[in-house]
């Protein structure tokens, strides 16, 4: 046999025993590979970064609430009950309220315009609470926690607010209620309802307020019944109480009311119920603001 020239011999190359796979093990290249340590390291701090980040917004947007709530309105200025200006408002309105009284028991009065200032109703209600939270009046309600009462009237609107001194920072709570009468017509009605609540700066859904409100309301005809004694005397809250707690119920529920009570056989028309802001009248005066009320007297 002729031997292959060297030149021509094949050369079978040498593999490395690491590498080579025989039997069973030769599936080896079909596994899918391990995920390498800096693929796990880099999805650890992205999970973490996402956490960190909302972490970071709740708790700026917990701040943003606490601030919001602790904050005072900048219209709020609840007056000084020693103040001279004070008091002589405060007198003046006594004066207006007991007028409004005579005019309602007169059996002859046809028509009744009543007015008063919102400086009036805030000095009345300073020197009110200022004289209700003396010290000697305080021990026997240390569970009173409101304060400071203060009114802002605007075109349509009435904002009611007052100090809750179990809140944190400044602890004012306000109501905004507009109204809106149409009183020609056969049946005169009111359009009332509450647009706003708020604590501090921070807005608030208002049916978290009507909703005790309507539930309360039953409980509070006493109340309304001493008050109408004083202001208008027992003939008109005997009855007057039951038909405004009536109207006051539609009110909560948003829905219109009548204009009308009856007193006595004789229905009662309550022809303007006007809010109005500061403002330049048509004389070029300044105008204050004020609450303006026009009853009159069916036969």
């Amino acid at each position: 046999m002729t031997p292959i020239p060297a030149e021509v011999q094949l050369v079978v190359p040498q593999l490395e025993p690491h590498r080579v796979a025989t039997g069973p093990q030769s599936n080896l290249a079909n596994r899918s590979p391990r995920p390498c340590p800096s693929r796990w390291r880099w999805l650890l701090r992205t999970w973490s970064g996402g956490l960190l980040l909302a972490a970071l917004a709740i708790g700026l947007l917990l701040a943003g609430v606490v601030l919001l709530a602790a904050a005072s309105p900048s219209w709020y200025q609840p007056l000084n009950p020693a103040a001279n200006t004070v008091l002589n408002d405060a007198t003046q309105a006594q004066a207006a309220l007991l007028d409004l009284r005579n005019q309602a028991q007169n059996p002859r009065w046809r028509r009744l315009v009543w007015r008063i200032t919102q400086d009036q109703m805030n000095a009345l209600l300073a020197v009110t609470y200022s004289a209700a939270d003396s010290g000697a009046a305080r021990q026997h309600r240390p569970g009173d926690v409101l304060a400071r009462p203060f009114v802002r009237i605007a075109n349509h609107r009435l904002i009611l607010a007052i100090h809750d001194r179990r809140l944190p920072g400044a602890g004012i709570i306000s109501v905004t209620i507009t109204i809106h009468t149409s009183p020609d017509g056969p049946a005169p009605q009111a359009h009332v309802r509450i647009t706003g609540l708020r604590v501090g700066l921070l807005p608030l859904p208002p049916s978290l307020l009507t909703h005790r409100l309507a539930a309360a309301l039953p409980r509070l005809e006493p109340s309304l019944y001493r008050m109408l004694a004083v202001y208008l005397g027992r003939r008109y809250a005997r009855d007057m109480a039951p038909q405004m707690l009536r109207r006051s119920a539609d009110f909560l529920h948003g829905q219109p009311f009548p204009l009308e009570l009856r007193v006595h056989g004789h229905g009662l028309v309550l022809r303007r119920l006007d809010l109005r802001g500061g403002h330049i009248n048509r004389r070029k005066r300044w105008a204050p603001a004020a609450l303006t009320v026009e009853l009159v007297r069916l036969k």
